[in-house]
């Protein structure tokens, strides 16, 4: 009896449990539900998609082996692959525990795909090594894209210049590899070879029309990610100081890291009649805590920023599925959604965002709310990604 198919999803997702059994400091939000969604969404087209994952940090500190850790989260298998504890060693020898991971389950299973998340060196040489030994199709999820500049190692610069030179060298052979490659916005074309471009923009299962609440006080707002200049935290800032001279029924809750944030905590301390909280980083209970308090999200990246046109924020997507008032920039794809499930920030600009804030009431917040629920049941919800997936594998 020959083996059964499936595909494997390979990158740096850290579940709750992996986080708490091997002691790590982080969950790394962003890329884990990414993979879960994805891992879905493959599922639903009828893959059999498990996560393999390294789970491990570079700091990690200790000594002896880590034991793999098999569970099953949002009813996608999860494999965090046995690893070397010890500082910087254990983060270096990844690709090897990987492939020696794929090596044991290719013993029961056929790796018909590999599914690769961005272009991490321990993820490209896995599915390299995947595609070599056992002729597996590989599919590159590419979240985000590095183009060095020479702009980038002036001082006072957000962007790591070598980190973009190095990720750009391994961007160009992940794209090289894939035999297809999926891109969160149609931006991204330039850097992918037509025949290998499928756009999936969001994908998570979208929440019910009741996941709206009943507002007891003022609308809730939530800025989350990197607390940069680029990310909007400056222009939110302008806006509110805007809005200060006269009481308004705003809370504003600012969560994550960057290099801004002692200054936005200074500048949140200057308002006088708007509630502004910079909260700094989030475990998983508290952010989930919060952003089920939350009416409305922030998503305001500079679209002519340095990463205007190389990144794309899922926290937008996510907000939408979540029933959550999204006020976004024209960034990635986002001007392509119509006005009534979201608030356009054009033009990008604090007088805009002052006046989009002054003019929000709870009532007009959930029209749009329950708009939003719609639009993403119709276009992002994993059953509809993974048709879309299925359609494009058969090809």
């Amino acid at each position: 009896m020959g083996k059964r198919d499936c595909c494997l999803y390979y990158g740096a997702a850290i579940t709750t449990r992996a986080k708490r059994v091997r002691n790590l400091p982080l969950i790394n939000p962003a890329t884990t539900n990414r993979m879960l969604r994805i891992a879905g969404a493959f599922n639903a087209a009828g893959e059999r998609c498990a996560i393999l994952s390294p789970a491990i940090m570079p700091r990690i500190s200790g000594g002896g082996w880590m034991c793999s850790i098999a569970q099953r989260v949002s009813g996608v298998p999860v494999l965090s692959i046995r690893q070397l504890r010890r500082r910087y060693i254990g983060y270096i020898l990844t690709p090897f525990t990987a492939i020696a991971a794929a090596v044991v389950l290719a013993r029961r299973r056929k790796i018909k795909t590999v599914v690769q998340y961005c272009y991490f060196p321990d993820a490209f040489l896995f599915s390299l090594w995947c595609k070599i030994a056992y002729g597996s199709k590989v599919v590159l999820d590419l979240e985000d894209i590095c183009r060095p500049r020479l702009a980038d190692w002036k001082p006072g610069s957000e962007t790591r210049p070598v980190l973009q030179l190095w990720g750009w060298c391994l961007m160009k052979l992940s794209v090289w590899l894939a035999d297809m490659v999926i891109m969160p916005t149609a931006k991204f074309s330039p850097v992918v070879p037509e025949k290998k471009r499928l756009v999936i923009s969001g994908c998570q299962n979208v929440s019910p029309d009741d996941a709206i609440k009943p507002s007891d006080g003022g609308i809730r707002l939530l800025f989350s990610g990197g607390i940069t200049e680029e990310n909007g935290i400056v222009l939110l800032f302008d806006a509110l100081k805007r809005l200060d001279g006269q009481k308004r029924n705003l809370k504003v809750s600012i969560c994550g890291m960057g290099c801004r944030k002692e200054w936005a905590e200074d500048r949140a301390k200057e308002l006088v009649n708007i509630d502004a909280t910079v909260l700094g980083f989030l475990d998983s209970d508290a952010f989930v805590s919060l952003y089920k308090e939350t009416d409305a999200c922030f998503a305001i990246q500079n679209p002519y920023g340095r990463h205007g046109q190389f990144k794309t924020p899922s926290k937008g997507y996510e907000a939408l599925c979540s029933g959550k008032l999204l006020i976004v920039s024209d960034i990635g794809d986002f001007g392509e959604l119509p006005d009534k499930v979201c608030c356009h920030l054009r033009p990008y600009s604090a007088e805009t965002l002052a006046a989009i804030l002054a003019s929000l009431t709870q009532d007009a917040a959930n029209v749009k709310r329950l708009a939003a629920l719609e639009y993403a049941r119709q276009n992002f919800n994993v059953g509809v990604i993974g048709d879309k997936l299925r359609m494009r594998l058969a090809k």
